[in-house]
């Protein structure tokens, strides 16, 4: 008799669990504002990807900031209007390097202030204020090195 109970609470909570999917709407399609990416190892630069990778054993934590104004406008009749006025991001960044040649990264943007204009008679809605952007992970694959094989060095870079 337990049991059969027990089923049955069991077949219940998966009907309903199943069907909480349908009541989902459909998200509206995002907009990708972030243009920076940072290289995470930083070991030559902090926004452009060079081909050194960190020491075996080493890691870099990064934490910048980025302003921008009016990343994204709406144009009518000639008159601009700010859909994303002002935004401030900061940007968050760790590499860890598992041997010489092998280099592992991970990125997030924060985006801790953004304002627009309100543009709901024009069917678009105002931003949220604060937002986490895209992350993303990388792993570097170091190819060569100056140390090594000469004055070049060379990553493949996955991510």
């Amino acid at each position: 008799m337990k049991r059969r109970i027990l089923l049955c609470r069991l077949h219940v909570l998966s009907l309903v669990l199943l069907s909480a999917t349908t009541f989902a709407q459909t998200p509206l399609p995002g907009i990708e504002l972030e243009r920076l990416e940072l290289n995470p190892g930083a070991e030559g630069s902090l926004v452009v990807s060079l081909g050194q990778l960190l020491p075996s054993g080493h890691y870099r934590a990064t934490v910048a900031m980025q302003y921008a104004h009016d990343p994204l406008l709406f144009e009518r009749d000639g008159e601009a209007f700010r859909i994303v006025g002002s935004r401030a991001t900061t940007h968050l960044a760790v590499a860890y390097s598992v041997t010489d040649w092998m280099q592992f990264g991970l990125q997030l943007p924060v985006v801790a202030f953004q304002s627009g204009s309100d543009l709901t008679g024009e069917n678009i809605t105002r931003p949220a204020s604060f937002a986490l952007g895209t992350p993303s992970a990388s792993a570097r694959v170091g190819i060569l090195t100056q140390d090594n094989e000469g004055g070049v060095d060379l990553a493949l870079e996955m991510g």
